[in-house]
Parts: structure tokens; sequence; C-alpha cells
């Protein structure tokens, strides 16, 4: 539950101000759902749904980031979208079962874990969204192939997952530089 896309390699104040924000907010969110007492499915679904919907505000205004080509501005939009989606269904039926829960989060961090590793791989992607898109990608199978998985293991599973992808946004934007003007 991260945003994957960036053209940019010294990003302007906001950006790094953002990527900040994002990584403490999916921290605090990976830590609730780690700490909840009961981890009652309701719960778990709502902290998981907003963990995926503030990803995919984050994408949204993301992709107005100056200096994004036509592509990456689509990208960010469709990672924000399908976010959103998967965070609103997961916000809108809390009392449903643990496995669709599962299955929904699952599908978009394996989705969007592969996507941000092509595009990583592809030089479009920002500082840390190759270990994100890889912590996804793991975490996702996790989610879809436990058998019998229980309310107290998928909110481990999504909140170790948020710990390490906030962990390495936090740092990303910690660790970046305000873009300098260049000299002529």
């Amino acid at each position: 539950m991260t945003a994957l896309s960036d053209a940019t390699q010294k990003p302007p104040q906001q950006l790094r101000r953002a990527l900040v924000v994002q990584g403490a907010v999916t921290l605090a969110l990976g830590l609730v759902l780690i700490v909840a007492p009961g981890h009652s499915l309701a719960l778990v679904a709502i902290l998981a749904g907003m963990a995926l919907c503030a990803t995919g505000l984050f994408e949204l205004a993301h992709a107005w980031h100056p200096g994004l080509t036509r592509a990456q501005r689509v990208g960010a939009v469709l990672v924000g979208l399908l976010a959103l989606v998967a965070g609103g269904l997961a916000i809108a039926r809390p009392e449903g079962t643990i496995r669709a829960l599962a299955t929904v989060v699952g599908l978009y961090l394996v989705t969007t874990g592969v996507a941000g590793v092509v595009l990583q791989l592809a030089g479009w992607t920002r500082q840390g969204s190759f270990g994100v898109a890889l912590v996804a990608v793991v975490a996702g199978i996790v989610l879809l192939v436990w058998p019998a998985i229980s309310a107290g293991v998928f909110a481990i599973v999504t909140g170790l997952f948020l710990l390490a992808a906030g962990a390495i946004e936090l740092w990303a934007g910690l660790m970046r530089h305000p873009a300098r003007p260049v000299a002529e």
C-alpha cells in the first residue's frame, strides 16, 4: 500500500514531504494493525481499507507532480484508483469473510508490486520503491495462498508489510535532497 511511480531523480521539496508523510502514515497504520487487541475482522478490514485509501490518495496527488511523463501520470492514476477501490471495498464490507479481504488486499499487493518491480527495472520509479514492490509481492502472495488465514494472521502480515513499506518510504523521503536549480 504504497506509491509506486515517479520520474525525477531529485524531487522538489513537496514530493520529499509527501514521501515522509506517506511513510509516517503507513508506519502508523501498520503498527496499529499489529498491536490492535483482539484483531476483530471489522477493525482489521477498516484499518487495511484506510491504508489502501491513503495510498490511493497519495498516488492520485502524485500523478500531478511536475516532470512526470503522460505514461507515468496514467500509471499513478491507475494505481491510485485501484487502491481506492480495494480500500473502499474493505471499508464498505468490514463484516465480510477474512478470505475475501485477504484476496482483495493480496491481489492489490501482487498487482502493484509486480508493476513496481517492472517500472523500477525500466528506471521509472523513485528511490525505495523497488524494496516496497518486492515486499508487496511477497505479502500479497502470502495473503493469497494461505489456506486458512485468520483475522490475526491477516493483521500481522498486512501490518508487517505496512511497517516495512512505511520505513522505506520514510527513509527515501528523509534521504532525498531538495531539487537544486541547474546552473546554465
